[in-house]
């Protein structure tokens, strides 16, 4: 947003306002990929090439161009976060590592030499 990065810490806790964030894969079959490694260099190069052109696309039309390898590709999905959810997930991390530590200390004195 504004053009300052988002940094881990911004996209956990929900700091900031809310963004649009794309991600785009494509998926490889092993038997496809190039054997030698000057082959697979180029590729590789070939593939940063597309994604510029993936980007200039975007930049230049504000849409993200989905369609641009594969024509039966579907439209980008809105995924949105719940605040709450992230809350509880975060809470039934502390609450759970406090019960394991609880439970190893409680074993732990169990086997520990009383002087």
């Amino acid at each position: 947003p504004a053009g300052r990065p988002l940094d881990l810490q911004s996209i956990v806790t929900g700091w900031r306002e809310p963004c649009v964030t794309h991600v785009h894969y494509r998926e490889f079959d092993c038997k496809d990929l190039p054997d030698s490694t000057e082959d697979f260099f180029s590729w590789m190069v070939k593939l940063y090439q597309e994604k510029e052109e993936m980007l200039d696309k975007y930049y230049k039309t504000g849409q993200f161009p989905y369609q641009m390898f594969d024509r039966d590709a579907l439209p980008p999905k809105v995924i949105s976060h719940d605040p709450l959810r992230f809350l509880l997930i975060h809470l039934f991390f502390i609450v759970s590592s406090y019960m394991f530590y609880t439970i190893l200390m409680s074993i732990a004195g169990h086997f520990s030499v009383s002087t």
